[in-house]
């Protein structure tokens, strides 16, 4: 995850120079990692998985479809929490509130008072809408606490709210709410199997799998698709992934 991987990014180059290797230097492959603040260094330190770029960009583009002006933000306290929302805030068309940055570790019970006592107090037209990036059970206790406080909003989540394990928990809430969230661009949705962690963890492996047989390992890792449905660009050790944004109908909400 991007709390792991960023600072291993930071330091992997010194430590792989740290040590003599017979034959390739290792080469780091991150996956489940959406902070921009990743340390890319093509053929040392390489991503792959969905970005917050690209998450927040097409949630954002959710205020303008729907005529909305006013939002706010409820966002893990790391980099991964803070670049999605100055990316939101990038592609926003009205105005964005300041909102709350949230430690991973806080209970139910702390988040909810944080929502109550700062998201609340925001008048109701600059929060008609509230961007939510966070990891787990995170996005539970976040939407929870919206919930729990009354506060009546569209709730423009990031893709971890698309994995079934982490909407069941609070599926009665989500019942109620109107929300959005986001996946890869695949031709094909079929809501019981697009686990966004899952699928790219398989991809990944399956192109590491394909590149480690090649003698050119930056030539496959860049160039073989997997999956083969989805149009992924490559940048110099980072793909970038078309996503798009589901609503809650098509979860059966």
């Amino acid at each position: 995850m991007s709390k792991v991987n960023v600072p291993l990014s930071q330091r992997f180059p010194e430590i792989v120079d740290s040590y003599n290797f017979i034959g390739k230097k290792p080469v780091l492959i991150c996956a489940v990692t959406s902070a921009p603040t990743i340390n890319i260094k093509e053929g040392i330190v390489n991503r792959f998985y969905i970005r917050s770029q690209e998450e927040a960009k097409v949630l954002a583009e959710i205020g303008e479809k729907r005529n909305i002006d006013g939002a706010t933000y409820i966002a893990v306290d790391d980099d991964y929490g803070k670049s999605a929302v100055a990316e939101f805030k990038k592609y926003w068309k009205g105005i964005v509130t300041d909102g709350v940055y949230i430690k991973a570790t806080l209970s139910n019970d702390d988040i909810k008072k944080i929502v109550s006592d700062k998201i609340a107090s925001i008048p109701e037209s600059k929060r008609s809408a509230i961007f939510v990036c966070h990891y787990g059970n995170g996005i539970d206790n976040s939407i929870n606490a919206i919930y729990d406080v009354k506060i009546k909003a569209t709730i423009l989540a990031t893709s971890t709210l698309s994995i079934r394990e982490w909407q069941k928990p609070i599926e009665t809430i989500l019942g109620k709410m109107d929300w959005y969230t986001c996946i890869p661009d695949y031709q094909s949705f079929n809501s019981n199997q697009n686990d966004v962690i899952k699928n790219f963890t398989t991809y990944a492996l399956d192109k590491l799998i394909k590149s480690s047989l090649d003698t050119s390992f930056i030539k496959t890792w860049s160039t073989y698709k997997s999956p083969k449905n989805l149009n992924i660009e490559y940048q110099a050790g980072d793909f970038i992934i078309p996503m798009k944004v589901i609503y809650k109908k098509d979860y059966g909400y």
